[in-house]
């Protein structure tokens, strides 16, 4: 017999997650910031992660956000604080590792359900979970080149491995955004809804895959290891760039 565990068992300001049949469902509510992400606010979502994971009423999780946006990805502004160069480079390199290394290395089953525009590694990190379920309000944009940094959250690799090459071109080169339907033809997306029945159809979606004894596909098709050494490499290229946006000229001892 499985325990239901109280609801809202596991919560912070920025993020919240139920636990009913067996799923947990992680809900992004920094609404007023469009779930934007700063550091805080990962290192509490890896909280959740990680009590999941070691949960065992918990069998699969479905990431979602609060109110019209999904995520605006990560929130440098808040984020970076004065310090030295090389400092900022190895903070940077390790912490954005460390965010991607936790949805690659999570043991169960992982779930977007993507109810608005996802920006950046909001994007990236559904990428990396096994099934997108998006509303017909979602939308899809990874604008690195127009920032100025590298593409990250393993898209380098895994985009052509998904969406093909042309495909992967459009989102990460061009940076172009694409809607809900673009991204199922595209392959990023495994089922488009309306927002209405969105969280409905990803516990429906993560229940079928309990009830197949389905576990991550990447790890099962030996790809983790690949993936943890693309996202290792990701990070060093991010750490420079973020890097050199911030101090264009480091001091020779810094660099």
């Amino acid at each position: 017999m499985i325990r239901r565990p109280p609801r809202s068992t596991l919560s912070s300001s920025s993020a919240a997650s139920d636990v009913y049949k067996r799923q947990a469902v992680i809900q992004f509510q920094r609404p007023a910031k469009l779930n934007s992400f700063r550091e805080q606010d990962t290192n509490e979502l890896n909280r959740i992660l990680s009590e999941c994971s070691s949960n065992p009423d918990v069998r699969a999780v479905i990431l979602t956000g609060q109110g019209k946006y999904y995520s605006a990805g990560a929130d440098f502004a808040s984020s970076v604080k004065p310090q030295r160069p090389s400092t900022l480079r190895k903070h940077v390199t390790e912490f954005n590792q460390e965010t991607f290394d936790a949805y690659l290395t999570f043991p169960k089953p992982l779930f977007a359900a993507v109810n608005g525009p996802a920006i950046g590694m909001a994007v990236t990190t559904a990428s990396l979970t096994d099934f997108v379920i998006a509303s017909n309000t979602a939308t899809f944009h990874t604008p690195f080149v127009a920032l100025g940094i590298p593409a990250e959250g393993c898209s380098s690799f895994n985009f052509e491995r998904i969406l093909g090459a042309a495909n992967a071109e459009r989102m990460i080169v061009k940076g172009e955004k694409i809607d809900a339907n673009t991204a199922l033809e595209m392959g990023l997306v495994g089922k488009v809804v309306p927002d209405s029945e969105l969280l409905a159809t990803a516990k429906q979606v993560a229940m079928e895959w309990i009830s197949a004894g389905r576990g991550r596909p990447y790890v099962e098709a030996g790809l983790l290891t690949k993936l943890r050494e693309v996202n290792k490499q990701e990070s060093i290229a991010l750490g420079k760039a973020v890097t050199c946006l911030l101090y264009t000229s480091p001091s020779p001892r810094d660099s």
